[in-house]
């Protein structure tokens, strides 16, 4: 990824240290980061200071094996939409098991099936399922123009990965 800046104090970069913990290797480079890894693990974590990224973390969960709990998570309850029960229902179509409380909550990652997931007029939905999309065929984004709120070349970004 380009024009990341490893020395950000921005709460989006945690999730960088968030995906060291899931056993990735990240990379710091001049101009960006790389990533590599095998696939996700399973682990708890406090996302608080970064719930922009819960949704990601939500899907990247759902292929991890074993049980991924989030906390932090209070503030997506009044975001563009119900973000908690939203993640619930698309996950829930992919064949992955959830359940919140208040502040948390956890996957029971595993092998996600294909599914239409539905975005809720969320641009954060359409981004975070594009994840599922690039390693599980069959994934459709419904109104995947609702990343133009914030985003408009994501597609072809996300393309030219």
């Amino acid at each position: 990824m380009e024009n990341v800046n490893p020395s950000s104090l921005q709460g989006d970069r945690k999730f960088l240290e968030i995906l060291e913990k899931m056993g990735n290797i990240v990379i710091y480079e001049k101009n960006g980061v790389s990533i590599q890894g095998k696939g996700p693990s399973a682990l708890n974590v406090d996302m608080e200071d970064c719930p922009d990224q819960v949704m990601t973390m939500a899907v990247l969960a759902a292929f991890a094996k074993g049980v991924t709990k989030i906390s932090g998570v209070r503030s997506l309850r009044v975001k563009e939409t119900e973000r908690v029960i939203a993640l619930k229902n698309e996950l829930g179509k992919m064949g992955i098991r959830t359940k919140d409380t208040h502040d948390t909550l956890t996957i029971y990652g595993g092998l996600p099936n294909a599914a239409e997931i539905d975005t809720y007029n969320d641009h954060r939905m359409a981004m975070a399922f594009a994840v599922a999309g690039m390693h599980l065929p069959g994934i459709v984004i419904c109104h995947p123009e609702v990343v133009n709120k914030t985003f408009p070349t994501f597609w072809e970004v996300l393309g030219s990965l």
